[in-house]
């Protein structure tokens, strides 16, 4: 019986170990957005009770936040609260693609986005024309992105009023979300944008300057008697997550407003990496396709993975022969290089496909009559 025991797990431990590598699939935690955490410790109430927790000025304004209940891992509705004067300036935004929606850029909702889509042929290019209310005084520029986007290869900036254009950021890479100048003051500014992967932006901000500001921001929701929560914020990226059915949280009536909590970084925050390749998608220059190595031949921002250089309709990351035309993708001995690019066969494998097979199956069945003399002992 021992005998037959061990030949048994023989046989079924390669299938075990293909099973678990099949079943091994690593969903994203939609947490992993957000870069900071406040910690609620459990409030003293007998019944379901409305708290309110202040957050500082714009600490809710980059990005969504989501109200865990940290024993049961459930995601609570919230309700935001803003008071106050803003007196930031106001401006609108056109671009020079007709097909876009530009007000989506400065309408303050993280949801909304405009798509700028990528030529087949060259790079991408838009420009961007802003014009204030009145002169606005800015220092810089926030871009927001959607999931899975890459940054923009290039952007400058200028000023146009007084029909004179004076440069405020030369052309030059961009390395985050954020681009500082010095203090500027202008009614008309443009942005020009250049792109080696489909782009699409959910908002522009300009940073400014020499405003009041003056309003206050807090979250509320129903807490519960012992329970500990946790608020997470400042979300790199849209997160959509379910929450349990919301009450009405707008009453100021039997609301208990917490001292101030200081906010942690999330230390579980992983930036967005569509194609796991290791290179967070802003600064991935094949957003979609794993290249590790970020390999860029011609020095073009866009990864060779993500490229077609023979220009025979089929990227180079799925392209048999990459350097030669060959839309047809013939591959006679199935070797993964195609024919136009095979140099003479020079293996026996290559010309014969079928001896793997073959030696698969011999050693199937010297594993299967080793079972069998087993159990005849």
């Amino acid at each position: 019986m021992k005998k037959i025991f061990i030949s048994v797990c023989v046989l079924l431990f390669p299938m075990f170990i293909f099973a678990q590598a099949a079943m091994e699939i690593v969903k994203d935690d939609p947490l992993q957005s957000f870069r900071k955490i406040k910690n609620i410790e459990a409030v003293d109430v007998s019944v379901p009770t409305v708290i309110e927790i202040p957050f500082k000025n714009n600490d809710l304004s980059t990005g969504g936040f989501v109200v865990r209940e940290k024993d049961s891992d459930i995601f609570l509705p919230s309700y935001f609260i803003q008071t106050g004067a803003d007196q930031l300036i106001s401006y609108s935004v056109q671009s020079d693609k007709n097909h876009s929606p530009d007000e989506n850029l400065v309408d303050g909702d993280m949801t909304t986005f405009v798509e700028y889509f990528l030529p087949a042929a060259y790079d991408g290019r838009v420009n961007l024309s802003f014009q204030g209310e009145n002169v606005l005084t800015a220092s810089g520029l926030r871009f927001s992105f959607s999931q899975h986007v890459a940054l923009p290869a290039y952007i400058s900036v200028m000023t146009t009023d007084d029909n004179t254009e004076t440069i405020v950021v030369a052309r030059k890479k961009m390395t985050n979300s954020f681009v500082r100048f010095p203090k500027t003051q202008a009614k008309n500014w443009k942005v020009f944008l250049e792109y080696s992967q489909p782009l699409r932006i959910s908002e522009i901000q300009f940073i400014q300057e020499d405003v009041f500001q003056e309003k206050s921001q807090s979250l509320r929701f129903l807490a519960s008697a012992g329970k500990e929560y946790q608020i997470y914020f400042d979300a790199d990226r849209v997160t959509n997550i379910q929450t349990l059915e919301a009450g009405d949280y707008s009453s100021d009536e039997d609301v208990i407003v917490l001292d101030f909590v200081q906010a942690v970084p999330y230390t579980q925050h992983t930036p967005s990496d569509a194609d796991d390749d290791g290179v967070p998608d802003n600064k991935d220059n094949c957003t979609y396709i794993p290249n590790p190595d970020q390999a860029d031949a011609n020095n073009n921002i866009r990864g060779d993975a993500c490229e077609d250089f023979d220009k025979d309709g089929v990227m180079n990351h799925h392209d048999n022969c990459p350097d030669v035309a060959n839309r047809s993708q013939a591959d006679t001995d199935h070797d993964g290089i195609g024919d136009v690019c095979d140099s003479a066969e020079s293996r026996v494998t290559e010309s014969n496909p079928w001896l793997p097979w073959m030696g698969m199956g011999i050693a199937f069945l010297f594993i299967l009559m080793m079972f069998y003399s087993t159990v005849k002992r």
